[in-house]
């Protein structure tokens, strides 16, 4: 199978952390890197091998060695890079949340289909291999009562808001905020596992940035709730429970899923629920699937499969820009 030849945009951990999965997939050959400073750029990428160093990002956009761009910039740009790249008939990997709304998506997708490309929004916790178990060993369950998930992870640039600073993941100029950076994420796990909710509501503590630095969602569907807590500020240690009447699933983060246990509701009794041994990058995973995706984009399971993902994408983008409507955090490219 013909290697991928791949492009990146952001030089962060997480952008590396994709190029080590991408190339130990052995489908992606890294072809070139952009950023806006050369030694940034080059910096980046010493430690690849033969790797372009662009500056530009038409030039960069507009290269025909690329088959697919992995986008990782600040959130605020990604519709606009996306954009560009699906109009230069490149494949597409963009880091969540891929837009602040549904009709950015949707243009997204349609700018896909018109330049037979693929778009692909990077919750990178559904490909995981036990991420799978647990959504089988749910649909087992005839029961639920409701879920709590929780991700909480005190971030070091709070440090700076603390000094009177306006990090880009703090800031509304980059739709930052806690519920885009880590809400995403539940509410991704939530409706991958349960469909679209019928009502959301979101009650967040907006710190002086303006931004949500934590909060609690709300996601009604017709028998039960599922409540997400959010923050950056703090540290949670919960993971995630699954409520049935009969037993409760307790599951030991709410993206990087490792273990996982089975008790009893009414003794407590406890029983391991029998895990894979994933990947250590757990990126790994949607790194292979995207790849192989497009290289049978033309067979009938890939286009199910893709529409999927896509439609899983735009009732996530509607939750998120509903629960930003509903408390009054605008971005500045909204205004």
């Amino acid at each position: 199978m013909t290697k991928l030849n791949l492009g990146t945009i952001g030089t962060s951990w997480i952008t590396d952390s994709f190029i080590q999965a991408a190339l130990e997939t052995n489908l992606y050959h890294l072809d070139s890197v952009y950023s806006r400073r050369a030694e940034k750029g080059q910096e980046f990428a010493s430690q690849y091998d033969e790797v372009a160093i662009e500056t530009d990002l038409d030039t960069f956009m507009q290269k025909e060695s690329l088959d697919v761009i992995y986008i990782a910039s600040p959130n605020s740009l990604h519709y606009e890079q996306a954009l560009q790249a699906l109009k230069a008939k490149k494949h597409v990997i963009v880091e969540k949340p891929a837009t602040t709304n549904a009709t950015q998506w949707e243009e997204l997708l349609e700018v896909a289909e018109e330049n037979k490309v693929f778009i692909f929004e990077a919750a990178r916790h559904l490909y995981l291999p036990n991420f799978g178990k647990i959504k089988n060993l749910l649909n087992e369950w005839d029961d639920i009562q409701g879920a709590t998930i929780a991700y909480a992870k005190y971030s070091s640039r709070y440090d700076a808001v603390l000094a009177g600073e306006e990090p880009n993941i703090f800031s509304l100029k980059f739709a930052g905020g806690a519920l885009m950076d880590l809400g995403v994420y539940p509410i991704y796990t939530a409706v991958a596992l349960f469909g679209e909710p019928e009502l959301v509501h979101y009650y967040p503590r907006k710190i002086q940035t303006g931004v949500d630095g934590m909060g609690t969602i709300i996601l009604r569907y017709k028998t039960f709730d599922v409540t997400i807590l959010i923050s950056k500020m703090t540290t949670s240690l919960i993971g995630i429970e699954f409520y049935g009447e009969k037993e409760t699933l307790l599951v030991d983060h709410a993206t990087d899923i490792h273990q996982a246990k089975r008790v009893d509701a009414k003794t407590l009794e406890e029983q391991v629920v029998a895990l894979e041994n994933q990947n250590e990058n757990t990126m790994y995973y949607e790194a292979e699937t995207f790849a192989q995706m497009i290289h049978h984009k033309e067979e009938k399971a890939t286009l199910d499969r893709y529409k999927e993902l896509a439609h899983l994408a735009k009732i996530v983008s509607t939750i998120l820009h509903e629960l930003r409507v509903q408390t009054d955090i605008t971005f500045e490219s909204e205004k």
